[in-house]
């Protein structure tokens, strides 16, 4: 997988870097962008919050290559207010934790992004605020969207990780993901035994892997279908197991490209199916296209497809 790391898409932006939380003397950041094109005399905008993706085990929250040129455009066409989050990643860190993470960054939205922007003159309406993510972000997108229905009005996920079902990963008898060859069993295993320590015995924690140096450690960890196992087994932790007892209020678009070799679209089906028999007043919709995973990285908003699966989004977020 070759890697550019063109941080050109990021031109039209102000940025401003700022810790959500500390933890385990651990900063986890956040990237705070404003459209340079912004009238800050114009009101609250609103607020697009996105998750990266990489399998919950690599990448960050500035590394371009992985993030859709199109969802940047969507942020500048409604001169919304871009926020990019780290998280802390596995198997350093549990999945409890990244979800820990994740509310925390809600809160902070809340209770410190106002603050941080009064001092650039920018006033944010979280009214208005929308959550997207792919893949792995897709996954945390929609944990936003059960875990904060009070705050978060609509969700786009983008190839979401929502079948966690071991055997949707493991690859022998199927497409390689994403062209790898089959890695063997002691990279996950080594990086595991080789994990620096605290002085309290537990893992120090990672949360920005920016150029990605973990990719084919999350690609093994996926082939080798040791993610579930990496994130636990609190019911919290799998969205098809929450819809089935929490509701889903957010208006939820998802998109995904029926080639995908590395999060299979049966599995956005398999969610959008029983998120619909579970909760039939639910938002949903599942925009599919051909395409590999991040078949969309490169789109933009003149692609007629998008346009149209955005209608909904667009409206719940701003209206």
């Amino acid at each position: 997988m070759a890697l550019s790391g063109d941080m050109s898409r990021f031109d039209g932006f102000e940025r401003i870097q700022a810790n959500y939380k500390i933890i385990q003397d651990h900063a986890v950041r956040a990237d705070v962008l404003i459209p340079k094109s912004l009238d800050k005399s114009a009101g609250k905008r609103p607020v697009l919050l996105r998750w990266h993706g990489g399998f919950l085990i690599a990448s960050g929250s500035m590394f371009p290559d992985f993030l859709p040129l199109w969802l940047l455009e969507y942020a500048l066409s409604h001169s919304a207010v871009f926020v990019n989050a780290n998280y802390r990643l596995l198997p350093e860190s549990t999945g409890a934790e990244v979800l820990s993470d994740m509310e925390d960054l809600l809160a902070w939205i809340e209770s410190d992004l106002p603050i941080l922007l009064a001092a650039h003159n920018v006033q944010i309406d979280l009214s208005r605020l929308l959550v997207a993510g792919e893949s792995a972000g897709g996954y945390l997108s929609v944990q936003s969207g059960l875990s904060r229905p009070d705050l978060v009005k609509a969700v786009i996920a983008l190839y979401p990780m929502l079948d966690f079902d071991p055997s949707v990963y493991i690859t022998k008898g199927r497409k390689p993901i994403l062209g790898n060859p089959e890695y063997p069993t002691s990279w996950v295993e080594d990086h595991i035994k080789n994990m620096p320590l605290n002085a309290d015995g537990r893992p120090k924690p990672i949360s920005d892997d920016d150029p990605p140096t973990r990719v084919q450690l999350a690609i093994a960890s996926a082939q080798q279908g040791r993610i579930p196992d990496f994130l636990g087994t609190s019911e919290k932790l799998f969205p098809m197991k929450r819809v089935l007892k929490e509701p889903f209020t957010p208006v939820l678009l998802i998109i995904h490209g029926e080639d995908d070799s590395a999060v299979p679209v049966e599995g956005s089906r398999k969610f959008v199916q029983l998120l619909g028999n579970s909760q039939p007043d639910t938002r949903v919709s599942l925009w599919t296209q051909p395409g590999e995973h991040g078949f969309d990285v490169s789109t933009t908003l003149e692609d007629t497809w998008l346009r149209d699966g955005l209608r909904p989004v667009t409206k719940a977020w701003l209206r």
